[in-house]
């Protein structure tokens, strides 16, 4: 039986958050909150782009500098103390399921079963790696 676009978006916003909340309660330190950070502002300029209709709306193109400058900026705060390979997995990887869950919610963009299939097994390689992985610490 096939979920509701509805019941299939909210898995993968829900998938997100558990990620996210897995991360930081392992890490129990600032480089979780550096790290969570660099997503969250990522997932922002991301959003902004493409609100800014190719950069013709000034708000939205401010919003892609400051939104990308802030992910860069936590991005090297988080590198002090975990190694590069494993943050950029997790950003990339938690970066993609915020795109996907920003398209729907903000810009109507669908989600087919698919994408959901493949947000999942993001969010499991990430807790995966984080959970895991001997050599996920500096």
């Amino acid at each position: 039986m096939l979920l509701s676009q509805e019941s299939r978006t909210s898995f993968g916003i829900i998938s997100a958050f558990a990620a996210m909340i897995a991360l930081m309660e392992y890490f129990m330190n600032w480089t979780a909150v550096y790290l969570a950070l660099t997503v969250l502002f990522e997932a922002f300029g991301t959003a902004c782009i493409q609100a800014s209709q190719q950069f013709t709306r000034p708000l939205p193109s401010l919003g892609v500098i400051i939104g990308y400058g802030a992910a860069f900026w936590f991005l090297s705060l988080t590198l002090r103390d975990l190694p590069l390979g494993v943050v950029y997995a997790t950003w990339s990887g938690l970066g993609i399921i915020f795109a996907c869950t920003s398209g729907w919610v903000l810009f109507g963009q669908r989600l087919d079963m698919a994408a959901l299939v493949g947000i999942m097994l993001i969010t499991m390689g990430i807790l995966v790696m984080h959970l895991f992985s001997a050599g996920q610490r500096a």
